[in-house]
């Protein structure tokens, strides 16, 4: 066990007085590969539909447990629209359903909404189902039972492809068998770099590589030059009010 006292760092072995002995660096932290920004995740969504339309696929159950307000819905709206205007798939094999305006209504389970949709619109069944679906669950933790009714349709369906999103605690919520089944990726809000391209349309993809050298190396320069680019973008109009003109 270490132990500390002023004025004896200089052969001590512990390891509080040689954590400084080199330079800090990038590969000394560890980072999170489950989450991701919401640019990603769409592009990783988007990719998984793909090979679903193409392809038999096992990855067919994916879960995005995030923060309120980091963009859930919106990823979901736009996916949508992929599907519909990009891969010209029919509107009533895509359901949308908001976990969180059901349940203002009445009580409900995810699967039973499920079933009466492949009943009355494609007049079949989980196991009987000939064609590919799409399910977008929003704010799927309304329905405490999501995880078992995600295991349920994965088992019973080879043609359903199923995205869940909720708040955080989607995380507690599901049991080993669902895990096995499932893929998670936790969705994060914006860093600085997509908030930039975003409000104003301002990229560079050496920005992080400055701040990353600023902040390990103390190298100032490369920061300060893009710190100068990004106070004159400050001043000026954000990218969506120049295009409402």
């Amino acid at each position: 066990m270490d132990t500390y006292k002023v004025g004896t760092t200089a052969n001590s072995t512990s390891t509080m007085h040689k954590i400084a002995a080199k330079p800090f660096e990038r590969k000394d932290f560890s980072f999170d590969n489950e989450e991701l920004p919401l640019a990603v995740i769409q592009n990783v969504v988007v990719w998984r539909f793909d090979d679903f339309i193409e392809n038999e696929t096992y990855n067919r159950y994916l879960v995005l447990p995030g923060l309120r307000g980091v963009g859930k819905t919106t990823i979901l709206y736009q996916l949508y629209d992929y599907l519909l205007k990009e891969k010209d798939i029919s509107q009533n094999q895509i359901l949308y359903l908001s976990c969180e305006n059901l349940n203002e209504r009445f009580k409900f389970k995810i699967l039973e909404v499920l079933e009466c949709f492949l009943k009355y619109h494609h007049n079949s069944t989980l196991r009987t189902l000939d064609k590919k679906i799409f399910l977008f669950i929003d704010e799927s933790q309304y329905d405490y039972n999501w995880a078992l009714s995600g295991k349920i349709i994965y088992d019973s369906s080879n043609k359903i492809f199923m995205i869940f999103t909720g708040s955080s605690a989607l995380n507690l919520e599901y049991n080993a068998d669902s895990a096995r089944r499932l893929l998670k990726r936790n969705v994060t809000p914006l860093n600085f770099r997509q908030y930039l391209m975003l409000k104003y349309n301002f990229s560079h993809e050496k920005i992080s590589d400055a701040l990353t050298d600023l902040i390990f190396k103390g190298e100032v320069e490369k920061a300060m030059e893009y710190e100068r680019e990004i106070k004159t973008l400050r001043s000026l109009r954000p990218l969506r009010e120049i295009k409402k003109r």
